[in-house]
């Protein structure tokens, strides 16, 4: 079981949907959610999650924006894996999330029960 989930996602039903799942399967004690990244970045100065499952595309402060500060912080360096939960099919987004040392996985949204064992057994076993 994960201690921390950070779900950082700027649509409100994508985020009950999604805690809902987690919720549902148990795998983490605490899970916290944000719609704004700025906010989930603030969370962070204090919190270690063990995974952050990140959209990409938001107002104002996006996914890669989200990275680059996470980088530039050294947060990278502890541990947290990071998968971008997306509804992007450009292969380009793909190749991007790649090139960030913390991002394990790029996979489409919405999280199903399914998905969510993928990653929880190709990341967390």
């Amino acid at each position: 079981m994960l201690e921390k989930i950070l779900l950082v996602d700027d649509d409100l039903p994508t985020n009950h949907l999604h805690q809902i799942i987690l919720r549902k399967k148990g795998c983490a004690n605490q899970v916290q959610v944000y719609q704004n990244a700025s906010e989930a970045l603030t969370f962070l100065e204090r919190n270690e999650p063990d995974l952050i499952l990140l959209d990409i595309n938001m107002p104002k402060l996006n996914g890669w924006d989200f990275l680059d500060r996470y980088v530039a912080t050294n947060w990278d360096k502890r541990g947290t894996r990071v998968i971008m939960l997306t509804t992007s099919l450009d292969p380009k987004d793909r190749e991007k999330a790649m090139t960030y040392g913390v991002v394990v996985d790029l996979v489409n949204k919405p999280l199903t029960f399914e998905l969510l064992d993928q990653i929880l057994e190709k990341h967390f076993a």
